[in-house]
């Protein structure tokens, strides 16, 4: 079916993204409920992460060294 096929091309479940970077869904659900994490889309009450989403939030999460962020936008 090519709904699915897209899906998950283009997008993870909350499952998927927790496994995916080795963290808990409980994680996901609260940087969500406190506004931080990379943004998602919801329908339906289930929670979607677009793989373009996922990708500008860990460029935004790089570092070099302790402490010193690296500027992903150069």
């Amino acid at each position: 079916m090519r709904i699915n096929t897209l899906k998950s091309i283009e997008k993870m479940s909350e499952i998927e993204l927790a496994n995916y970077w080795g963290i808990k869904t409980t994680t996901l659900q609260k940087w969500r409920s406190i506004g931080v994490g990379p943004t998602y889309v919801k329908i339906g009450g289930k929670v979607l992460y677009p793989i373009k989403a996922i990708k500008e939030y860990e460029n935004g999460r790089m570092f070099q060294g302790t402490g010193k962020k690296i500027d992903s936008d150069k």
